[in-house]
């Protein structure tokens, strides 16, 4: 699912437009790329939480390393941006 989202725009931009690039797909993109870090998210801090208790064998040290590969890339992935757009969205001028 999320090969897929991350695809779909350049599947659908190479198979609907010639050459140019509209803000239209620049949103669409935007999207379904965001769309698709979702589910990569979890099965990546699983395939940790696999590897970990290979690994060392004990649950709860794959269960942190987990926990805070899931937190790292949610931070990485969304609160940044998130954060990053709050500051830097255009201010109403007083008055007008």
């Amino acid at each position: 699912m999320a090969i897929g989202l991350t695809m779909a725009p350049s599947a659908f931009d190479r198979q609907t437009k010639e050459i140019t690039c509209t803000k239209n797909f620049v949103k669409l993109a935007s999207r379904l790329i965001s769309a698709g870090m979702i589910p990569l998210c979890i099965p990546m801090s699983l395939d940790l939480y696999i590897i970990t208790l290979m690994i060392t064998g004990h649950q709860m040290v794959a269960v942190s390393t987990a926990t805070a590969a899931f937190v790292f890339l949610s931070v990485l992935w969304f609160l940044i941006p998130f954060l990053h757009n709050l500051r830097n969205r255009p201010r109403a001028i007083d008055g007008y």
